[in-house]
């Protein structure tokens, strides 16, 4: 049975009128420039997931610095925000300078706080990771995640950590403009990434491009995981359709790829976020037959049984002949709110030859059946927004990073940051989902006490324990023959003897006849 929502906070929308400035959504923070190494360098974002954020809060995103004039990278660099406007001095990505050609650094925080860094490399060719922790000291370099198995060419490359922990790399090998056909491939470390899986390609050898893989497992608890691209149609091959292949294993293994958004139009670079009960949420563009430019549009429909039928499609971005909106990113679910996340480009303002554009988001709190109003991010008025990013703080706000055009003569961009509040949503007690779930506490970190939700889909025997780093039992909560249902536990920071336990990191863990659920938490006296 699915969740069911009522939403807590009623969005405001200022629309634009004519060509003039639109305003953006009120509940919106300041919009913070990224620090500079380079005095001068054209600041570029990184696509999909160039940022993370910790337990605790504090948030980290990779940059690029180049030279205006050449556009020659001169390096690579990390930085988080040290409060609510000021950010730490960037460090570089030391490891990628080793390499010839490192590029594109993808981020992904694991449940024990450790940052990853993803990036690829043409000399040698292949994929790279390095592990630091939030204090940017690096403390694993520079370990090889996967070597070509086609083409010496990775491309569109993904990051990201399932709710078991596991690390899942997603890429594409080939250059289409060097005649190679594009193909799309995976693999996965179940321990920290210090060793990794053989690539797994995800997409048949059918002479048909398949690029821009995506799939968003943060908040995934099980083993069902999916992965979109667009897939090329035979003729003519820049006719684009979605294919999606699922794992029900974790990612040992995919199955064979599937059709899932396919029509006269183009449909074209998914992504995928997996909810804490399975639904697989697909979103995409799309670029219609008979207007293809003016007419683009952002998608979405779910699935509850792997892809076997799916809801009906809906459209999120605004309709009208002259509202332009693709290239959906930031894509993100919170489990404790139960709120979904979409953001796009919108380039309603594209006109006389400018390359006008912002971002644009929306959000539902009933997994997808509905969607809020579109609200808009930025307000660039004559510049160009691209490169956007989005991840979720522990208290369900929304932040992003976005590359902003300042100047084209040379060609000068610059990397911002904005937060947004959170949205909540109530879930009814009386739904159950398909498989057990232990939800993030809320608030974490927590002072003096933070709230676990349980739930579980039938009747079992299950109990909820605090255990500390060493794995030592501090506090039992036995639920016993337990009916399915949702149940919720208040820890105030005691132990069993009724002593107050010490600030640190704690883990909730969840125990019933068939599986343990673990998250981590924060107490902070």
């Amino acid at each position: 049975m699915a969740f069911l929502v009522h939403t807590a906070i009623v969005l405001i929308l200022c629309t634009c009128v004519g060509f003039a400035q639109h305003g953006v959504g009120p509940l919106w923070g300041p919009e913070i420039p990224l620090p500079l190494v380079n005095p001068g360098a054209s600041q570029r974002g990184v696509l999909f997931n160039n940022m993370a954020v910790s337990s605790r809060g504090r948030v980290f995103v990779a940059t690029v610095e180049a030279d205006p004039t050449t556009q020659v990278t001169i390096g690579n660099y990390l930085t988080f925000l040290d409060s609510a406007t000021n950010w730490h001095s960037p460090v570089p990505i030391t490891p990628m300078t080793l390499v010839v050609g490192g590029s594109s650094p993808k981020l992904a925080m694991d449940a024990a706080d450790n940052l990853f860094v993803l990036f690829s490399s043409r000399n040698p060719a292949a994929l790279y990771l390095v592990r630091y922790d939030t204090s940017l000291t690096l403390r694993s370099d520079t370990i090889r995640v996967a070597s070509p198995t086609l083409y010496p060419t990775f491309a569109s490359t993904h990051l990201t950590v399932d709710g078991r922990n596991r690390l899942h790399v997603i890429w594409h090998e080939g250059n289409m403009e060097a005649g190679e056909i594009v193909e799309s491939f995976t693999c996965r470390s179940t321990n920290g990434g210090l060793t990794w899986s053989a690539p797994i390609r995800l997409s048949d050898l059918d002479g048909r491009h398949s690029a821009f893989p995506r799939g968003q497992f943060d908040v995934a608890n099980g083993d069902t995981l999916a992965i979109a691209w667009r897939d090329s149609s035979a003729v003519p091959q820049n006719k684009w359709d979605v294919l999606m292949s699922v794992s029900t294993d974790g990612g040992v293994s995919w199955r064979a790829p599937q059709q899932v958004a396919a029509s006269v139009h183009y449909e074209s670079d998914p992504d995928i976020v997996i909810d804490t009960q399975n639904r697989i949420h697909l979103f995409y563009h799309q670029y219609p037959a008979g207007n293809p430019f003016w007419g683009a549009n952002i998608r979405y429909r779910w699935s509850d049984n792997l892809g076997a039928s799916w809801s009906t499609e809906q459209q999120l971005s605004e309709a009208g002949g002259t509202i332009r909106s693709h290239l959906n990113e930031g894509n993100r679910y919170d489990p404790v709110r139960n709120v979904l996340w979409c953001m796009w480009k919108d380039e309603r303002d594209f006109f006389n030859g400018q390359d006008r554009s912002d971002i644009v988001i929306s959000y539902s709190t009933d997994r997808g059946l509905s969607w809020s109003v579109p609200e808009f991010v930025t307000d660039w008025d004559t510049l160009s927004v691209a490169f956007k990013a989005a991840t979720l703080f522990p208290d369900g706000a929304y932040c992003t990073n976005y590359e902003v055009i300042i100047s084209t003569s040379p060609m000068t961009r610059r990397v911002y940051y904005r937060r947004r509040s959170g949205v909540t949503a109530v879930i009814d007690p009386k739904a159950t989902p398909s498989e057990h779930v232990l939800l993030w506490n809320y608030p974490n970190p927590f002072n003096p006490s933070t709230t676990i939700t349980v739930v579980l889909p039938e009747r079992t025997n299950a109990s909820l324990k605090i255990v500390d780093m060493l794995g030592r039992e501090i506090r039992t909560y036995d639920l016993g023959n337990a009916l399915a249902g949702t149940y919720t536990v208040t820890w105030d920071g005691s132990t069993t003897s009724g002593a107050q336990a010490a600030s640190g990191v704690y883990f909730a863990q969840l125990t019933t006849a068939s599986l343990t659920r673990t998250r981590k938490m924060m107490l902070v006296r």
